[in-house]
């Protein structure tokens, strides 16, 4: 599968799509190559004493030209696969699985979007991809709740999120969080945003 690296950024949360991986397949370790954006965000809330108020928010904003084949056909059988990477090691931490169907929609030609309110697919309520010219495309992953995978925070940094595809066609985005790009690290909560 080809990978593109556009853009430098500090800090990079791997919105990621592989041509290998199956539902529910995070890679033992992240993928490398992939395009960047310019500006990227996670959140990941784990509240102990209430699951329901758990939350994770990753954001790829600004990103590098991307077209809509490479998202796959999430309206059909392509699945994805939302991987927490953590430390230098880059140790596998969290994973929450979206699969294709009809809980996906297109977004006219340039990408998809999901929407799921209760949050079956391990917490993960709302997905959109969409492409476009260098700096116009952009991606989302976010959800809520007990369903949500629960990370042992603080987590160690630096910090990266992959969204994983089956599609052998497809492309990765990424981002990394780390040092100045962390607003907060704590016992119930990672927040971090790079530009």
């Amino acid at each position: 599968m080809k990978k593109v690296v556009v853009f430098g950024v500090a800090a990079v949360a791997y919105l990621v799509w592989s041509g290998s991986p199956a539902l529910g397949a995070c890679g033992s370790s992240p993928e490398s190559g992939c395009k960047t954006a310019l500006k990227s965000i996670a959140l990941i809330k784990n509240d102990t004493s209430d699951p329901t108020k758990d939350k994770l928010i990753f954001k790829w904003i600004k990103g590098a030209a991307t077209t809509q084949a490479e998202f796959g056909v999430p309206t059909g059988t392509t699945n994805y696969s939302l991987c927490v990477y953590a430390g230098t090691t880059e140790t596998l931490v969290a994973e929450a699985n979206v699969p294709g169907g009809a809980n996906w929609s297109a977004i006219s030609t340039k990408g998809y979007k999901y929407k799921e309110g209760t949050g079956t697919a391990d917490g993960i309520q709302k997905v959109i991809l969409k492409g476009g010219d260098p700096g116009k495309a952009k991606a989302l992953a976010k959800g809520k709740g007990a369903n949500l995978p629960d990370p042992s925070h603080p987590l160690e940094e630096p910090v990266l999120v992959q969204l994983v595809n089956d599609d052998p066609s497809g492309a990765c985005f990424e981002g990394e969080f780390d040092g100045a790009d962390v607003i907060k690290n704590d016992a119930s909560q990672f927040k971090a945003k790079a530009q």
